[in-house]
């Protein structure tokens, strides 16, 4: 039997659920997260719980539509060796110097072989 092993009218034994020493019931506290404890243990919520924080306005102060699609083809020349331009190429094929000597089919190179 321990000092806390005695009869008090009215009120029984409990465990804190904190600290786990046995108490009165009538000593014992409830805590703001649903737990009985001894005084020694109880504790206030922390403030910061109850903190809110301030709705932020995210909208701009202006906006513009969308500019129109803009679309650049790439443009390049095959050149020989002499870095003379022999057929200009709009867009990319997979392979133009393959494709325009096979073809014949550059204006360049018709105005080079036709003065």
């Amino acid at each position: 039997m321990g000092r806390r092993d005695y009869f008090k009218l009215g009120t029984n034994n409990a465990i804190c659920y904190v600290c786990g020493f046995k108490r009165k019931a009538s000593e014992m506290r409830l805590r703001w997260d649903g737990v009985w404890c001894c005084k020694e243990d109880w504790e206030i919520r922390q403030p910061q719980d109850f903190v809110r924080g301030l709705p932020e306005e995210t909208a701009p102060d202006w906006t513009q539509p969308d500019p129109p699609a803009f679309f650049i083809t790439s443009q390049y020349a095959i050149l020989d060796t002499n870095g003379i331009a022999i057929c200009d190429v709009g867009g990319i094929p997979d392979d133009p110097w393959d494709y325009y000597t096979e073809t014949n089919n550059c204006p360049i190179l018709d105005r080079l072989r036709n003065p």
